[in-house]
């Protein structure tokens, strides 16, 4: 399929660390599975550095599905649990604005505030996302991290 410049302009990079792939079929096996994704533009398997990098709108897809695909080929992404302490959180009415502007952060996959402990609990493809980002976005929920 042909990208246009107008799909090629506003899509998003993202690099999905994959596990479980042996051979070069199976990298051929998540690519295809991407590549049939809604808003993906297009999808470009590794096997050997184990990376899918994949062009997509971001108003059709976002990281977690991205990795739902690869999943749904049979394969799994290196992900990691990050724990956040976020000052004030405690007194908010709900995390929901807090979880919103987390999952906005590409490379998160989930986000998920508990104002009893003051904690947000992030899945992140590790590789792809960074502290700064993580902080900046808990800052743009009107909070700040503690130290």
């Amino acid at each position: 399929m042909a990208v246009s410049g107008a799909e090629r302009a506003t899509a998003e990079r993202l690099t999905i660390p994959v596990t479980g792939m042996t051979c070069a079929a199976c990298a051929s096996r998540v690519q295809r599975k991407l590549e049939r994704g809604a808003g993906v533009v297009e999808a470009a398997v590794n096997f050997g550095t184990e990376r899918a990098t994949v062009l997509y709108d971001p108003s059709q897809a976002d990281a977690a599905a991205l990795v739902k695909l690869v999943e749904a080929a049979g394969y799994g992404a290196r992900t990691e649990a990050v724990t956040l302490q976020v000052a004030g959180l405690e007194w908010a009415a709900s995390g929901e604005p807090l979880e919103r502007a987390l999952a906005k952060v590409p490379g998160v996959l989930s986000a998920t505030a508990n104002l009893a402990t003051r904690q947000a609990r992030v899945e992140v493809l590790p590789e792809v996302v960074q502290a700064a980002a993580l902080e900046q976005a808990v800052q743009r929920a009107g909070y700040r991290l503690e130290e």
